[in-house]
């Protein structure tokens, strides 16, 4: 039974994500342009969160995919060392391809996989989400880029015909 409340009281701790919850954090400083700043600035009252919290919402969401696998692997971990202090032995697969596979032999029961499971899930689809954005921005910008290249390519052509023309009639 007491085995049970355990993987329960585990099963509901947070994920952490780059440390301890509750911890301050580090400081980083760092200098930007005033167009940055400006830019920072607008973000900021868009989303009515101080300039600090919109910079590190736009940096959770730049490294988001690596801090939620990270976070996933802690948790792994997490649950193959309580399961090893419960038992007396290290129940997981050290030669499993994936972390489900590893911790297949520490779950207590169908739920606790479920509900691993589906925190995956989400995990995958937030991450997903994520990455579609930053496609289509991608393609957008590359599309930009090659509208701007063509220009100024039009405006080369027609900057030498002229030059050549200025050449014949001298």
């Amino acid at each position: 039974m007491e085995e049970l409340k355990k993987a329960v009281e585990n099963r509901n701790a947070p994920f952490e994500f780059g440390g301890k919850t509750g911890t301050r954090g580090r400081v980083i400083s760092l200098r930007v342009s005033e167009r940055m700043e400006q830019l920072l600035e607008e973000q900021a009252q868009e989303w009515d969160m101080s300039i600090s919290d919109t910079l590190r919402s736009i940096l959770n969401f730049y490294f988001l995919p690596p801090l939620l696998l990270e976070a996933w692997e802690s948790k792994v971990e997490e649950l193959v060392e309580l399961d090893t202090k419960q038992r007396g032995k290290n129940r997981a697969d050290l030669n499993a391809q994936t972390q489900a596979q590893r911790i297949e032999h520490v779950l207590v029961d169908s739920e606790e996989a479920e509900e691993y499971a589906l925190f995956i899930h989400e995990l995958w689809e937030k991450s997903l989400k994520y990455f579609e954005t930053l496609r289509e921005e991608a393609s957008t910008m590359n599309k930009i880029a090659e509208e701007r290249l063509l220009k100024t390519a039009k405006a080369f052509r027609k900057a030498s015909k002229k030059l050549e023309e200025a050449e014949v009639q001298q």
